[in-house]
């Protein structure tokens, strides 16, 4: 059995926005939105197993499809275009979010361990090694991509994920929730409060977890890892089991993370307003071996996303200009590198990509429906399917997630223009 591209795509998802989507909703709605994160993990099974068998029967990425699937010369770069503006110039963006989220992990579990001295310590903490700690995962990241060699990207990331969801795991469990009211939350319900409010909580949940990149990824890393055509149908069953087991790991994960910060901050109705919140205000909730779980799991999650997002970045922008998606093209490196240097800049200059973020959003929120929709229509192609084109059931399932993206991107689109045209 082969594993892997299914925990590089939990590797992904699961990252400081993950954290801080999670723990926003679990400290809003308690456990009332664990049904959203049961939907999105049921809705990126579907995506990503799609994207997973389109690369393993043509041996390419989607970039490498979407590129090839329009005959006209504008409606191409049109879409090159789309895709491009939304994965690289929007991984770039949150790249600084992951080296931030890695390093708040870090900090916070070492402040709370060694601020009890006074202030002065504090504060030459946050002065001076924070910014180390920055310096220091940017060039993990870095070091880590520059060796081009993907087998070994893909198991340095496989433990770190296995070891980044026990932790999780682990900090859950140590909170002592009511495991009833937990699965309570499995039935979709309205708790008192802003509506607005609550959908944009089941919108953060399932779009932090079904993502465009992560198709891109998925698609070119299932094409490298079942490379051998000699048994697709073995392969395709392979990288099923695979996308299911991590998707659906990354999931509890999620899912983790809410109950703890549902055990933290629900009953006090704490707002949160970045990740380096929750994690400096959990240990007094839930104690200090908890604290330190949650902390270590920040930092891991922080790392494996800020080394995916730049290879998703290359392999999305190369497949679309129809190049190479190796690693060890010199081109991807750059692409790479230029990723990781962007959020580290922003990173040290400790302030949010602003504008350039928004954008993201906005891009993101038009291009995974198009995404979405192309991919369904690929996954129905005989001449790049063959026999393994989906079945009806797949169709339908897909139409109607499809239905579900368009709407949430619909809504985010709206509440990002009105905040910040009409707000």
């Amino acid at each position: 059995m082969k594993f892997g591209p299914g925990l590089l795509v939990t590797a992904a998802f699961i990252g400081p926005g993950t954290v801080y989507t999670a723990s926003k909703a679990g400290a809003g709605y308690g456990f009332a939105l664990i049904w959203a994160v049961v939907f999105s993990v049921f809705a990126a099974i579907v995506f990503q197993e799609m994207s997973a068998r389109l690369g393993i029967v043509s041996g390419s990425g989607l970039g490498e499809a979407l590129r090839n699937s329009f005959d006209q010369a504008w409606t191409k770069w049109m879409a090159v275009i789309l895709v491009i503006s939304a994965i690289l110039i929007g991984n770039a963006a949150y790249e600084s979010g992951n080296i931030s989220g890695a390093v708040a992990g870090a900090s916070n579990f070492f402040v709370a361990e060694n601020a009890g001295d006074g202030q002065a310590k504090m504060s030459f903490f946050e002065t001076y090694c924070k910014q180390i700690f920055v310096v220091v995962i940017s060039l993990i990241s870095l070091l880590v991509l520059m060796t081009g060699n993907f087998k070994l990207i893909q198991n340095l990331l496989i433990p770190i994920v296995v070891v980044m969801s026990l932790l999780f795991i682990v900090a859950a469990i140590l909170s002592r929730p009511d495991w009833g009211q937990v699965f309570s939350g499995l039935l979709p319900y309205y708790p008192k409060g802003k509506f607005a409010d609550w959908v944009a909580g089941c919108i953060g949940l399932i779009g932090t977890t079904v993502v465009p990149y992560n198709l891109f990824l998925h698609a070119s890393s299932a094409a490298k890892q079942w490379s051998d055509k000699e048994d697709v149908e073995q392969s395709i069953r392979q990288s099923r089991m695979d996308t299911t087991l991590a998707v659906g790991l990354g999931g509890m994960v999620t899912a983790c993370i809410l109950i703890t910060a549902s055990q933290s901050f629900f009953e006090k109705q704490v707002e949160l307003k970045n990740v380096g919140e929750v994690s400096e205000q959990i240990k007094p909730a839930i104690g200090v071996f908890a604290h330190g779980f949650f902390c270590f799991g920040l930092l891991a999650a922080g790392l494996t996303s800020a080394i995916t997002a730049p290879l998703a970045a290359s392999f999305a922008t190369s497949g679309c200009l129809g190049r190479t998606t190796d690693p060890k093209d010199t081109v991807n490196r750059l692409i790479m590198a230029g990723v990781i240097v962007f959020g580290l800049v922003v990173s040290l200059i400790g302030k949010s990509p602003g504008k350039i973020i928004l954008f993201a959003q906005v891009a993101n929120g038009i291009i995974l429906p198009v995404v979405a929709v192309f991919l369904l229509i690929a996954m129905n192609r005989k001449q790049i399917l063959s026999r393994f084109t989906n079945k009806a059931l797949s169709n339908v399932i897909g139409v109607a997630v499809i239905l579900v993206i368009i709407t949430i991107a619909a809504f985010k689109l709206w509440n990002v223009i009105s905040t910040e045209f009409f707000g």
